[in-house]
């Protein structure tokens, strides 16, 4: 009598590639919607990015002046290029006394962000250090970062 070795057969079983298939399902349900508020975030950070010339304007002229730009044509230097404040995602920026309003372009790149607004408000500290927060009509977890 000859013992044939028997091969032993290699690979996957049926249930172990549908727990992998599972797995990936998981985490790509967790993956998906991180990665969209992560764009729609970076695109709406676009208004930080128009926002900064004016904080750097807005501090110039309380120190010369000593109070806030009631408009952004009071600020001479900012009102020759009313224009430049635009951008991909911007539609426009307005000064009212230390409220600096960004208004998003309606756009379906972003997403729950369309055609919001993001306020960057001063307050002027105790040793006349002006001092940013950021607000806005969208949610909170798109809001830029001041610095």
């Amino acid at each position: 009598m000859i013992f044939q070795k028997s091969k032993k057969q290699s690979g996957f079983t049926l249930i172990e590639l549908m727990i992998v298939v599972t797995i990936i399902g998981i985490l790509a349900s967790i993956a998906v919607p991180a990665y969209r508020d992560y764009t729609i975030r970076t695109r709406v950070s676009e208004s930080a990015s128009v926002f900064y010339p004016v904080k750097t304007e807005v501090a110039v002229y309380y120190s010369e002046n000593g109070n806030m730009p009631i408009a952004l044509g009071s600020m001479a230097r900012l009102a020759q290029f009313p224009l430049s404040y635009e951008g991909d995602y911007v539609q426009s920026l307005s000064v009212a006394n230390g409220v600096v309003t960004v208004s998003l372009k309606d756009s379906t790149k972003l997403g729950d962000a369309s055609a919001g607004t993001v306020f960057f408000s001063a307050t002027v500290g105790s040793r006349n250090n002006i001092n940013w927060a950021v607000s806005g009509s969208i949610d909170e977890k798109y809001w830029p970062e001041t610095r």
